[in-house]
């Protein structure tokens, strides 16, 4: 009877131990909390100046799909100087896209579902499924699932356009976007 009481206070001061410690750091991790601010668009100092990320767009206007990706993403946040410009992000993407990069597949179906376009957004992640069924067999399979959820929101005839569309994308038809004349800086 003692042994089981001295068991009970003993489990009883070690679940104490570890539960205070744990609730204090929470409590501390909250008040350290850091706001978050956006980065400011980029404004040159002077006339010729160039902007900081100018590499990453000369390699994104000569066809880099990463830098092509990273633009796109910058874009869509607002960030490295950028504004923050959906149709821009989407021709960032696009562009990435068609220089076979998986991830952008995911972006432009992410963007698509956001905008409340479920067609388009099938249509881009049966693009990417389709490269990823051959290199990457984790985002293949949230492509599918992605795919078959969508299935369930689409009609038939929707479905039947999105992969019509896609097919039409894959042999080079028409951007979805087109970039903006006059460079990154307006």
């Amino acid at each position: 009877m003692i042994a089981s009481v001295r068991l009970y206070v003993l489990c009883i001061l070690v679940v104490a131990a570890v539960a205070l410690p744990s609730a204090a750091f929470a409590a501390k991790q909250q008040q350290r909390q850091i706001p978050y601010f956006s980065d400011p668009v980029y404004e040159p100092l002077y006339e010729d100046a160039e902007h900081p990320l100018d590499m990453l767009i000369e390699l994104a206007e000569d066809g880099d799909a990463r830098a092509q990706f990273i633009m796109g993403d910058l874009y869509a946040k607002g960030k490295g100087g950028f504004p923050k410009d959906e149709e821009q992000a989407q021709h960032w993407f696009e562009e990435s896209a068609r220089n076979d990069y998986l991830h952008s597949f995911i972006r432009l179906a992410a963007m698509a579902e956001r905008r409340g376009d479920m067609g388009e957004a099938y249509q881009w992640y049966s693009l990417g499924e389709s490269r990823a069924r051959r290199s990457d067999s984790a985002r293949h399979l949230y492509m599918e699932e992605r795919l078959a959820a969508l299935k369930e929101k689409l009609q038939r005839d929707e479905i039947r356009e999105a992969e019509r569309n896609a097919r039409d994308w894959r042999r080079g038809g028409p951007r979805i976007t087109a970039p903006r004349q006059g460079g990154f800086n307006q």
